[in-house]
Protein backbone atom coordinates (compact mmCIF):
# COMPACT_ATOMS: atom_id res chain seq x y z
CA UNK A 1 0.00 0.00 0.00
CA UNK A 2 1.30 3.36 -1.25
CA UNK A 3 0.96 6.04 1.83
CA UNK A 4 1.29 9.86 0.96
CA UNK A 5 4.45 11.76 2.15
CA UNK A 6 4.61 12.28 6.04
CA UNK A 7 2.12 9.09 6.40
CA UNK A 8 3.21 5.25 6.52
CA UNK A 9 1.59 2.03 6.32
CA UNK A 10 0.43 0.84 10.01
CA UNK A 11 0.19 -2.97 9.34
CA UNK A 12 -1.72 -3.72 12.69
CA UNK A 13 -4.76 -1.20 11.36
CA UNK A 14 -4.20 -1.65 7.72
CA UNK A 15 -4.72 2.31 7.12
CA UNK A 16 -2.19 5.19 6.67
CA UNK A 17 -1.57 6.06 9.65
CA UNK A 18 0.89 9.41 11.09
CA UNK A 19 1.44 10.52 14.77
CA UNK A 20 2.43 13.71 14.88
CA UNK A 21 3.34 16.00 17.81
CA UNK A 22 -0.08 17.03 18.79
CA UNK A 23 -2.03 15.17 16.28
CA UNK A 24 -2.88 11.79 15.03
CA UNK A 25 -4.05 11.14 11.49
CA UNK A 26 -5.85 7.93 10.15
CA UNK A 27 -6.44 7.84 6.30
CA UNK A 28 -9.11 5.08 5.70
CA UNK A 29 -9.53 5.94 1.91
CA UNK A 30 -7.44 5.05 -1.02
CA UNK A 31 -4.32 7.14 -1.26
CA UNK A 32 -3.90 8.81 -4.56
CA UNK A 33 -1.10 10.43 -6.31
CA UNK A 34 -0.98 14.16 -6.08
CA UNK A 35 1.16 16.72 -8.06
CA UNK A 36 4.54 18.17 -7.05
CA UNK A 37 3.68 20.81 -4.00
CA UNK A 38 0.44 18.81 -3.48
CA UNK A 39 -0.77 16.72 -0.33
CA UNK A 40 -2.65 13.94 -0.53
CA UNK A 41 -5.52 13.32 2.30
CA UNK A 42 -9.02 11.85 2.39
CA UNK A 43 -8.68 10.96 -1.23
CA UNK A 44 -8.28 14.58 -2.41
CA UNK A 45 -4.82 16.79 -3.11
CA UNK A 46 -4.85 20.26 -1.26
CA UNK A 47 -2.08 22.72 -1.32
CA UNK A 48 -0.92 26.19 -0.50
CA UNK A 49 -0.32 28.83 -2.97
CA UNK A 50 -0.25 32.72 -3.24
CA UNK A 51 -2.71 33.29 -5.49
CA UNK A 52 -5.50 35.64 -3.89
CA UNK A 53 -7.94 33.26 -2.94
CA UNK A 54 -7.81 32.10 -6.43
CA UNK A 55 -7.62 27.74 -6.67
CA UNK A 56 -6.88 25.91 -9.94
CA UNK A 57 -9.00 24.21 -12.59
CA UNK A 58 -10.89 21.28 -10.57
CA UNK A 59 -9.85 23.13 -7.02
CA UNK A 60 -11.53 25.08 -4.53
CA UNK A 61 -10.51 26.55 -1.34
CA UNK A 62 -10.59 24.06 1.30
CA UNK A 63 -11.84 23.90 4.93
CA UNK A 64 -9.23 25.01 8.01
CA UNK A 65 -10.64 21.69 9.42
CA UNK A 66 -9.33 20.24 7.08
CA UNK A 67 -5.84 21.86 7.03
CA UNK A 68 -5.74 21.57 10.66
CA UNK A 69 -5.77 17.89 10.33
CA UNK A 70 -2.75 17.79 7.29
CA UNK A 71 -0.67 21.19 8.18
CA UNK A 72 2.66 18.64 9.00
CA UNK A 73 2.35 17.32 5.55
CA UNK A 74 3.09 20.63 4.32
CA UNK A 75 6.48 20.53 5.52
CA UNK A 76 9.13 19.70 2.19
CA UNK A 77 6.71 21.28 0.09
CA UNK A 78 6.37 24.85 -2.03
CA UNK A 79 3.94 27.29 -2.90
CA UNK A 80 2.15 25.25 -5.99
CA UNK A 81 2.33 28.44 -8.63
CA UNK A 82 2.79 31.63 -6.87
CA UNK A 83 4.70 33.31 -3.31
CA UNK A 84 2.16 35.04 -1.13
CA UNK A 85 2.01 38.12 -0.22
CA UNK A 86 0.64 37.81 3.31
CA UNK A 87 0.83 34.55 4.98
CA UNK A 88 -2.47 34.30 6.73
CA UNK A 89 -4.14 31.38 4.92
CA UNK A 90 -7.48 31.95 2.92
CA UNK A 91 -9.94 28.96 3.71
CA UNK A 92 -13.63 28.87 3.28
CA UNK A 93 -14.00 29.59 6.93
CA UNK A 94 -14.87 33.25 7.36
CA UNK A 95 -11.65 34.20 9.02
CA UNK A 96 -8.08 32.88 8.89
CA UNK A 97 -6.35 31.76 12.02
CA UNK A 98 -3.73 29.76 9.82
CA UNK A 99 -0.63 30.64 8.91
CA UNK A 100 2.66 29.54 7.78
CA UNK A 101 6.06 31.09 9.31
CA UNK A 102 8.63 30.01 8.00
CA UNK A 103 9.22 31.15 4.15
CA UNK A 104 6.82 33.62 4.38
CA UNK A 105 5.98 35.08 1.22
CA UNK A 106 9.67 33.40 0.13
CA UNK A 107 10.14 30.61 -1.90
CA UNK A 108 10.48 27.71 -0.16
CA UNK A 109 10.38 24.36 0.19
CA UNK A 110 8.08 24.89 3.62
CA UNK A 111 10.04 23.47 7.16
CA UNK A 112 7.07 24.23 9.06
CA UNK A 113 3.20 23.37 8.23
CA UNK A 114 1.00 26.27 8.99
CA UNK A 115 0.43 27.56 12.35
CA UNK A 116 -2.02 28.84 14.76
CA UNK A 117 -0.35 31.33 16.45
CA UNK A 118 -1.07 35.10 17.29
CA UNK A 119 0.09 36.27 13.69
CA UNK A 120 -3.15 35.56 12.00
CA UNK A 121 -6.11 35.11 14.15
CA UNK A 122 -9.77 36.26 13.18
CA UNK A 123 -7.81 37.86 10.37
CA UNK A 124 -9.84 38.85 6.62
CA UNK A 125 -7.01 39.84 4.45
CA UNK A 126 -7.73 39.23 1.19
CA UNK A 127 -4.46 40.37 -0.64
CA UNK A 128 -3.73 40.15 -4.44
CA UNK A 129 -1.20 37.15 -3.78
CA UNK A 130 -3.03 35.85 -0.46
CA UNK A 131 -1.75 32.63 0.71
CA UNK A 132 -4.36 30.40 0.14
CA UNK A 133 -5.85 26.56 0.81
CA UNK A 134 -7.39 24.98 -2.08
CA UNK A 135 -8.25 21.13 -2.33
CA UNK A 136 -9.43 18.77 -5.47
CA UNK A 137 -13.00 18.33 -5.59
Amino acid sequence: MKCSPGLIWNQQILQCDWIGDEQIINSTTTIHDCPENEVSYDNHCYYLDGSGGKCSYGYSRASESILIQISKLFIGKNYKTAISDNCCIWTTDLYQNYYISAHCNKHGPFTKGPENLNGCINQTNQYPRQMTFCGSH
